[in-house]
């Protein structure tokens, strides 16, 4: 039994509530590399402002975001991966309908109130790729780069247009030498 895909949202999420009940208003809990949960603001009153990390290391990140009493995950294939003998980069999210490693995407990432749904819902956005997207519900955003024609398409939902950068770079796998 993994709990994995939510358990460090669960625990940011219990964290969280033990601050509000202490009467702290204003927090970012950061939970590695995959959780982030806010509440208010920075002490200037701006949002909470995060990036979603490209998955291939030395890019610029995919998404700056800004959160308020929310909380981001993502999910990615990348820093748990390895290179297979056909030179297809395998990472550690098992699709549980094939037992094998997860190829709808790259990355995924999602916003919500609650730290362990957004933690749980990255890892399914991850596992069923960008047509997961128009599932979620209204007051969940979404971001997924995925692999089409060769390059990194990143697709986004509940997000803001403007501030989604036009990211199509080509993709050679981890390990080729392209």
């Amino acid at each position: 039994l993994d709990l994995g895909s939510i358990a460090k949202g669960y625990a940011l999420e219990c964290a969280g509530a033990l601050m509000a009940e202490n009467d702290f208003e204003h927090f970012l809990i950061h939970g590695g590399t995959s959780t982030v949960c806010t509440r208010g603001t920075q002490p200037d009153g701006t949002p909470w402002r995060i990036a979603i990390q490209h998955p291939d290391e030395g890019e610029p990140p995919l998404r700056i975001v800004e959160l308020h009493d929310e909380s981001l995950s993502v999910s990615g294939i990348g820093g748990k991966s390895f290179v297979d003998a056909n030179g297809n980069e395998q990472g550690h999210i098992i699709d549980p309908r094939t037992g094998r490693p997860t190829q709808a995407a790259r990355v995924a990432a999602t916003i919500c109130e609650s730290a362990t749904e957004s933690d749980a819902l990255a890892t399914a956005l991850l596992t069923n790729g960008p047509a997961m997207l128009p599932c979620l519900r209204s007051n969940i955003r979404g971001l997924v780069g995925a692999i089409e024609e060769g390059q990194l398409a990143v697709k986004a939902y509940g997000l803001p247009p403007d501030k989604l950068p036009l990211v199509k770079l080509n993709y050679a796998p981890k390990g080729s030498k392209d």
